[in-house]
């Protein structure tokens, strides 16, 4: 089964809220890594940082979530993949063409959402229920 993990679910893994104990559950179900793309990769080290400027963590707290991510990856928690990003970017326009307007999804969502399908994910993690409803309707399952 491969899933795929947007940046909600990956930043509850590494910073306790309220997601937290849902997220760990569901990667001690796994039998594989979650893939993670560049994009991932980068907008979850970035929202480490962020948390930083928001006040919801402080820096050295934002530096031992980038650590332990990073560990995560080389232990194979989390695999890097590469991915057909013109694939994707056309994924991305079918999706926004048909969704974007009565929806109301963000370029991120889709772009996430676009990715899974790329990837082929069966499975798409997030705490964000729009784009859960997304990944639903076009065929994922949204266990979390």
């Amino acid at each position: 089964m491969r899933a795929y993990a947007d940046t909600s679910f990956i930043a509850a893994l590494y910073h306790p809220e309220a997601m937290t104990r849902r997220a760990v559950a569901f990667m001690s179900s796994l039998q594989e890594p979650l893939t993670l793309t560049e994009v991932q990769h980068a907008e979850t080290r970035n929202s480490f940082r962020l948390r930083v400027a928001q006040k919801l963590s402080s820096s050295e707290e934002a530096f031992r979530a980038l650590a332990q991510f990073d560990r995560d990856i080389t232990d194979g928690i989390f695999t890097l993949v590469s991915i057909d990003w013109p694939q994707t970017f056309r994924e991305f326009e079918k999706i926004s063409r048909k969704f974007t307007e009565q929806g109301g999804h963000r370029f991120a969502d889709i772009l996430h959402v676009a990715s899974a399908l790329t990837l082929e994910a069966r499975v798409f993690l997030t705490f964000d229920q729009r784009q859960a409803r997304l990944a639903k309707t076009l065929g994922m399952k949204t266990p979390v």
